[in-house]
């Protein structure tokens, strides 16, 4: 599938917006491209939860 024939708005979109300190701002985004990046960062926050609960010298488990 190309980018171009990915919807841009209505049902098959996806916006996150958001304000900090006064200033707003939103994407819209296709909704596959959102589905993908959020897999992306729940196997990254994933491998950094294993990342730190693993410590050398000490048996799994504990």
């Amino acid at each position: 599938m190309s980018g171009g024939s990915l919807p841009k708005t209505g049902a098959g979109a996806v916006t996150l917006g958001g304000g900090v300190l006064g200033l707003e701002g939103s994407i819209t985004m296709p909704r596959e491209v959102a589905i993908v990046g959020v897999a992306i960062g729940v196997i990254l926050l994933g491998s950094l939860l294993v990342r730190l609960g693993w410590r050398r010298g000490r048996p799994a488990g504990q």
